[in-house]
């Protein structure tokens, strides 16, 4: 009506009348929402995700570099289980060809617990195989 008298005076009511509807109708919908989330379960924080989503989310989640869900899995395991490097055995020091050569006082001065009947074994082993 204030349109069709052209009167400015009628049409500012009329626009802070539309104005102040909408701003009541958006503050009446953030409060439900509010107290909706407040009173939310573990089974309703997905009726919530799908409500503010606007449309049943995607049921894979979106990578820019993965389009199929084939790729998506390649992507993630690659990511979160990384390739192990190849395993690559310790190296030996080279022997010193300048240095004399260990006596068997010395090698009993370092290693007094060892008997000399029983043979040297790798680190890790309590005793040598086939001994028991």
């Amino acid at each position: 009506m204030a349109r069709k008298q052209g009167t400015p005076a009628l049409q500012d009511v009329a626009n802070t009348s539309k104005l102040g509807y909408f701003k009541a109708i958006k503050t009446a919908k953030n409060k439900h929402w509010s107290s909706f989330l407040l009173g939310a379960t573990p089974q309703s924080l997905w009726t919530a995700k799908r409500l503010a989503y606007g449309c049943t989310p995607p049921r894979f989640p979106s990578l820019p570099w993965a389009d199929s869900p084939q790729q998506l899995n390649e992507v993630l395991l690659g990511h979160f289980f990384p390739p192990k490097a190849p395993f690559s055995p310790p190296r030996r020091l080279p022997r010193d060809k300048q240095a004399p050569p260990l006596t068997k006082e010395e090698i009993s001065q370092f290693c007094p617990n060892s008997p000399a009947y029983r043979p040297r074994v790798p680190t890790g082993f309590a005793t040598p195989p086939g001994s028991r």
